[in-house]
């Protein structure tokens, strides 16, 4: 399969199972509260890293290597596991409770500082690569 078109497919569902598993909040059910501010931030952040990971990077490449039909199979199945998970968990009553309080936390920003130096990091070597 095309290298490029493999890309998109394979890295696409992580972000698709994330809005869908984050919107439907399938940890707390009905009535759920609607997403608190930290929530609401990591999962933008959450959602940029993938539209740069599964459409601006691949689109900015001029070649990939074809992937094998098993590769992507794989990667869907992985990646739409991890996009369940990631917006079950981020959406929970769990992280509501971690996330109390976060903007006031220096840690917080730090982690946020690193994941905006790793974005970087990601965007920079795609250049060079």
């Amino acid at each position: 399969m095309n290298g490029i078109t493999a890309w998109i497919l394979m890295e696409l569902p992580s972000p698709i199972t994330f809005v869908y598993a984050f919107m439907q909040a399938p940890l707390i059910g009905p009535g759920a509260l609607p997403p608190t501010a930290p929530q609401n931030l990591l999962a933008a952040l959450f959602l940029v890293h993938y539209a740069n990971r599964a459409l601006v990077s691949p689109l900015r490449t001029p070649s990939r290597s074809k992937s094998h039909l098993s590769v992507v199979f794989g990667a869907v199945c992985y990646n739409s596991v991890n996009g369940l998970m990631m917006g079950s968990y981020l959406r929970s009553d769990m992280a509501r409770s971690f996330l109390s309080g976060a903007f006031d936390r220096p840690l917080f920003w730090g982690g946020v500082a690193f994941w905006f130096a790793g974005f970087l990091g990601n965007i920079l070597h795609d250049e060079i690569l």
